[in-house]
């Protein structure tokens, strides 16, 4: 939570970026197979998946530079 903080410290919309990014994302898949690809998205399943993998995403990113960040400490090891 306090990464969260630090990360959109001073931004106008704070922590609802956190929810506001996958949902434009998911909003964009949506109408893209709706209009392009012609054919009926369940929208909860693709809301859900694009929320994991933001997740996923977020925590792989959060790991690399945590181990990046702290070489000094890794190189003790």
């Amino acid at each position: 939570m306090r990464e969260l903080k630090i990360r959109y410290r001073g931004s106008v919309l704070g922590f609802l970026w956190t929810l506001l990014i996958p949902l434009f994302m998911a909003g964009i898949y949506i109408v893209f197979l709706r209009l392009l690809a012609g054919r009926g998205v369940p929208m909860a399943e693709v809301i859900i998946g694009v929320f994991a993998w933001q997740f996923t995403v977020q925590s792989v990113n959060s790991g690399l530079h945590s181990v990046t960040g702290n070489a000094n400490l890794v190189k003790k090891v």
